[in-house]
């Protein structure tokens, strides 16, 4: 599977250059991955279209990465 293949979703992206979130999609970009930013309130995160959840998500995604605070992780 060729980096362009490889579809990955980030939960948690964020605009803001200093997170950790957007360093990872613009390394993702850098190599030339598939990438869904996802997060419920951006439009778009280096020049990608978010979704605003998970199961806005038509394509299968490959690997999932989870930049999201503590409390959102706890059990409800």
């Amino acid at each position: 599977m060729t980096n362009q293949q490889h579809h990955v979703a980030v939960l948690g992206a964020s605009p803001k250059p200093a997170r950790y979130a957007n360093q990872t999609i613009r390394l993702l970009q850098q190599l030339d991955y598939r990438i869904t930013p996802v997060h419920p309130r951006f439009e778009s995160v280096e020049s990608l279209p978010v979704k605003p959840a998970l199961d806005a998500i038509d394509d299968p995604v490959d690997t999932l990465t989870l930049y999201v605070g503590p409390t959102l992780l706890e059990a409800q």
